[in-house]
């Protein structure tokens, strides 16, 4: 066989393989796999005062995106993480007047509230009332709290269901002993024996006491 010959045989070898190349090819069915990836800034998990976050950051792309027999979902991730549901309860205080004088009748207003999505059991307020504060009374509105008075005192407040709110309103005369300028400081901490966040959980309001100022006027005497 001379090599014209030889030359066309190898040819026709060659084409009988990329004919068969090609006829697996079309009649192979495509693969394609894709696993759970990001491209994106960081993230993860992060936990703090009973509260945690799973995510991810700097994903603008959110949605999912369809081609042929394929289809991507991209951007803020498609499943959340599921959470136990828990209470929240908040708590803030005002007083009236700001300014008072000594034998004043003023007026404290304790408001409470669960902000979470379950129920809080065990819950008191613990209120640090002024000591200069004299003859209080408290009345509840809302939800039943009973009042325990010491030195200082103790409200039990009945289970809070999501979303109840209730108010303590306390009265008293301050002290008409005073006589100089003084800052009566009262403070207020609720607490759950499952309460989720602590950080909402204290309220504190200053009275400030002012004694009645009197002017002597002598008369001049002239000689």
């Amino acid at each position: 066989m001379n090599s014209k010959s030889k030359n066309l045989v190898l040819l026709l070898i060659i084409i009988a393989a990329l004919a068969m190349v090609n006829r697996q090819g079309f009649t192979q069915e495509p693969t394609f796999s894709l696993p759970w990836f990001t491209f994106d800034g960081g993230g993860g998990r992060s936990s703090g005062d009973g509260l945690e976050i799973v995510g991810t950051i700097g994903q603008p792309d959110a949605g999912t995106m369809t081609g042929g027999a394929f289809s991507l979902s991209g951007g803020f991730w498609q499943n959340p993480v599921a959470t136990d549901a828990a209470p929240d309860l908040s708590i803030t205080q005002t007083v009236s007047p700001t300014v008072a004088a000594p034998g004043q009748i003023v007026t404290y207003i304790l408001t409470f509230r669960n902000d979470g999505d379950a129920t809080a059991t065990g819950v008191t307020i613990d209120y640090k009332k002024p000591s200069r504060l004299l003859q209080t009374t408290y009345e509840s509105k809302g939800p039943t709290v009973s009042v325990v008075e010491d030195t200082d005192c103790v409200m039990h407040v009945e289970d809070l269901a999501p979303g109840m709110t209730g108010t303590v309103v306390v009265t008293g005369v301050v002290d008409p002993s005073i006589n100089v300028k003084a800052s009566l400081v009262s403070t207020a901490v609720i607490s759950a024996d499952n309460d989720a966040f602590s950080g909402n959980n204290q309220a504190e309001v200053t009275l400030v006491v002012q004694p009645t100022q009197y002017e002597v006027y002598l008369p001049a005497v002239i000689r």
